[in-house]
């Protein structure tokens, strides 16, 4: 099957510069993916994942709020 689910993660920062300074989140970010693939049956090659920090730009304020505008639209399309 070449479908891929699109999975969308917003999360709280911990920090003011960085999101995850300490790189708490991530391994547990990943954990519960891994979870998630475990559960529904889906391989993890098989989806995409909107990562809020990863992907809207941080330092080009213009198009950072284009992509915070569309959030919505990327909300709409995911499946999880």
């Amino acid at each position: 099957n070449s479908h891929r689910a699109i999975l969308f993660i917003s999360h709280q920062w911990f920090g003011l510069a960085h999101p995850d300074p300490e790189n708490d989140k991530l391994p547990i970010i990943k954990a519960a993916l891994q979870q998630l693939c475990q559960q529904t049956g889906r391989n993890p090659k098989n989806m995409y994942v909107f990562l809020d920090y990863m992907s809207i730009p941080q330092k080009h304020r213009a198009n950072q709020q284009k992509a915070i505008d569309s959030l919505a639209v990327y909300c709409a399309m995911c499946e999880l």
